[in-house]
């Protein structure tokens, strides 16, 4: 297991909406947490720089279990929910999270290098103008 400071690693991930899931479960069942390299494992899906999940050392035990139990109700969903205090708030709140999702998903690398491009070449004509000036 990998340590900082008090800390253990709980999980990686490469998917977003899990990470949001077993942050909101963590957090609601009052454990801290660190997350590490959330916004390059939902950008870029490189090897070895998944979102990783970090829970302090004397949590660790029933941090692994919550986290069990979440990935058990994935594969195993409880159809019988109740939505009756669902409200259109809470609809509308979902249906901007996955437009977000969705967005995040489709990035493309080459819009990334081509605005990197431009900034390269706007800050090099302001500082070849403050050289001629």
């Amino acid at each position: 297991m990998e340590e900082i400071a008090n800390y253990v690693h709980l999980i990686s991930t490469h998917d977003n909406l899990m990470l949001h899931l077993y942050r909101s479960r963590l957090e609601e069942a009052g454990y801290d947490i660190r997350i590490f390299n959330e916004q390059v494992s939902t950008l870029y899906q490189i090897p070895h720089m998944e979102a990783r999940i970090f829970v302090t050392d004397d949590h660790y035990a029933e941090a692994k279990v919550l986290v069990e139990r979440v990935k058990a109700s994935i594969t195993n969903p409880d159809l019988q929910q109740d939505f009756s205090e669902v409200d259109h708030a809470d609809i509308e709140y979902e249906k901007q999270v996955n437009a977000v999702e969705q967005k995040l998903q489709n990035a493309n690398p080459k819009n990334f290098i081509l605005f990197i491009i431009v900034v390269i070449i706007v800050f090099l004509i302001c500082f070849l103008s403050l050289l001629n000036s």
